[in-house]
């Protein structure tokens, strides 16, 4: 069931209760005064809700009816929904999830994320774009699972040693987007990039990052390179692109804007 705007609740309950797999929910509005008759469990494996207007009871009737998820996504969610439902609901489905966008969800503070990242280990594809997370990403990337393969970060706040200890650890990361993130100063003298990972795609939109610390996650990505964004990176300099085309030699897509 794929629905935005105004839905019916008697139709949401049906659909729920025969079985849907795959519910997709966005821009909802006006559910506040709903009375939900939500089946206790349901058979729903994907769950997309987008700016959908809900009120407490109506998100965590639906969330914690859910025990089957593959794929869990609430990015810029409104309403009066209660995070602790979400990491509840997430947590109880824990054994099967492996895709979850959280990108824009601002009531989710780094400590909420710690949690979240600890319980899912078979996470492969997560969106942690524009959250509010401005500290404790060490100890975040830490606990990631080493099966993540796909992993968002735009927006966040992190040091070059948060970067390198990321790809280190999980090294099955083909796909990393980091743009319009923010480098603090320092971590160098604590930063060893792995010599060699499997990125295939890499997004720099946006991303000052310095001529040193580039040439060492180069190193890291240089045969395995096929995507590179770089655009509208300040300190683009003729010797980084040089860096770029000369050592990623198997680069399909750049964008050096």
């Amino acid at each position: 069931l794929v629905t935005s705007g105004m839905v019916p609740n008697k139709l949401l309950e049906q659909a729920l209760s025969r079985g849907a797999k795959y519910l997709g929910l966005s821009n909802l509005s006006d559910v506040s005064t709903l009375k939900s008759n939500f089946p206790p469990t349901n058979q729903v494996e994907y769950l997309a809700l987008s700016s959908s207007l809900m009120d407490e009871n109506y998100f965590r009737q639906l969330i914690l009816s859910c025990h089957k998820l593959t794929k869990l996504s609430v990015p810029g969610p409104y309403g009066t929904w209660n995070k602790d439902d979400l990491i509840e609901g997430i947590a109880q489905n824990y054994d099967s999830l492996k895709v979850l966008d959280l990108s824009g969800c601002h009531k989710l503070d780094s400590q909420d994320l710690y949690t979240i990242v600890f319980i899912c280990q078979k996470l492969t594809d997560a969106n942690f774009d524009h959250m509010n997370l401005t500290y404790n990403l060490s100890s975040i990337f830490t606990n990631l699972t080493p099966n993540i393969k796909k992993l968002s970060l735009s927006g966040a706040t992190l040091r070059i040693s948060d970067i390198a200890n990321l790809i280190t650890k999980c090294n099955k990361i083909t796909d990393l987007n980091l743009n319009w993130a923010l480098l603090l100063p320092g971590g160098l003298e604590h930063t060893n990039f792995p010599r060699k990972t499997q990125l295939k795609s890499l997004h720099l939109r946006g991303f000052d990052i310095k001529f040193n610390y580039l040439e060492m996650f180069i190193r890291s990505f240089e045969k395995s390179l096929q995507v590179l964004d770089i655009s509208f990176c300040k300190k683009m300099t003729f010797e980084v692109i040089q860096l770029i085309t000369s050592r990623c030699l198997n680069l399909t897509a750049v964008d050096f804007r």
